[in-house]
């Protein structure tokens, strides 16, 4: 009776040490678990966005083939123009010069009215119109106190001038 006593005790020894490790087995494989389905999913949204990158890709070099082939006609009505050239009387070349260099002028004021928004004004002026465009409540109400003796009654002083929204000017 004694062996078989043992044999059972072997066994249950087996079988506990058996669903120790099944548990532990379990443990590892829902940790793996965790970490691999954010990684699939990852992977699915990487996925997606490669066949997106494709499908941009090819209706961009379509529009590249498109534009190719536009500049392909214009040059090459471009060439067929450059033979008439010559025909043009010196008086129309002449305006053709001029209408060029008003163009460039033209270009130029834009891009200096861009840089120097309001040239008649000085510093202070535009640094009182930045503040107003930056926050026109906030100068209304301080506009509007009266100012105390011996303090500096300038809006300007009283406030740092931030840069001016291009939009509003």
């Amino acid at each position: 009776m004694e062996n078989i006593a043992d044999s059972f005790a072997n066994l249950c020894d087996s079988y506990i040490t058996l669903a120790d490790r099944f548990n532990q087995l379990d443990v590892e494989h829902m940790t793996l678990k965790e970490k691999v389905v954010p990684l699939l999913k990852t992977l699915k949204s990487y996925q997606q966005a490669i066949v997106t990158l494709q499908s941009e890709k090819q209706v961009l070099q379509q529009k590249l083939q498109g534009t190719q082939e536009e500049c392909k006609v214009l040059a090459a009505k471009n060439d067929s123009l450059k033979v008439l050239e010559p025909l043009l009387k010196d008086e129309v070349i002449t305006l053709l010069a001029d209408a060029t260099e008003q163009a460039a002028l033209v270009k130029e004021t834009i891009s200096e009215m861009d840089s120097n928004h309001a040239p008649d004004l000085n510093e202070d002026e535009k640094s009182l119109l930045s503040i107003f465009y930056s926050d026109p409540e906030r100068f209304s109400a301080i506009h509007h106190q009266p100012s105390s003796p011996g303090s500096d009654s300038t809006f300007a002083s009283k406030f740092a001038a931030p840069s001016p929204d291009p939009a509003l000017v």
